[in-house]
């Protein structure tokens, strides 16, 4: 097989995996080109000299995010821009629930700072899988801070105060409920590779 022709069979292949994926429109490029690496990667182990796109063997690694990359931890992922496998150590998905699992080890010690990680990492969690349409309930927030040892009722209500811009804030008392930004997204992602990166 010519190089060109090799090149047209793993692009086709790609196409076709990912077509059958039937993934969602902001998921398809990143599943082409994840597909497209595992392909070639497959062809030099099966005893091509090389790739014919030119990517050597030592680029490519075991990876199962094309195998999930319509699933909710992918979708999670994606949305803070962090791999699968470091959301998998901090959340866990399935059957329709989120739960933060990350080590209460490695939230602040101090219980303001805490609840504020708890907050802005179950808000963004839920929204970036579709269990909260746009609208994350405080309530909800607030008990998940009560099963991490971090709740401080006196102080809960300014610690959600404190995400500043991550979130948009509506409603008021037993109603109230926040809706995570872009920037929100964007300072979760930072924060859990804080936290996971981190020792207390």
């Amino acid at each position: 097989m010519s190089r060109r022709d090799a090149v047209i069979e793993i692009l086709t292949t790609a196409r076709d995996i990912i077509t059958d994926l039937n993934l969602e429109a902001d998921l398809r490029a990143s599943g082409f080109s994840k597909a497209v690496d595992l392909l070639a990667a497959a062809q030099t182990i099966d005893g091509a000299p090389a790739s014919p796109l030119g990517r050597g063997s030592a680029t490519a690694r075991p990876s199962h995010t094309l195998l999930t990359a319509n699933s909710p931890t992918a979708k999670l992922a994606g949305a803070l821009h962090l791999d699968v496998e470091a959301v998998e150590l901090a959340y866990v998905v399935a059957n329709d629930k989120l739960d933060l699992v990350l080590s209460r080890s490695k939230l602040p010690k101090e219980k303001f700072p805490a609840m504020r990680a708890v907050t802005i990492l179950t808000a963004a969690g839920r929204q970036a899988v579709g269990l909260d349409e746009s609208w994350t309930s405080v309530d909800l927030i607030r008990e998940v801070c009560r099963d991490f040892g971090v709740l401080d009722a006196n102080n809960f209500a300014a610690a959600v105060t404190a995400v500043g811009d991550a979130f948009v804030i509506h409603g008021k008392g037993a109603q109230r409920q926040v809706k995570v930004t872009r920037a929100g997204f964007e300072e979760a992602g930072l924060l859990l590779a804080q936290l996971l990166g981190s020792s207390h």
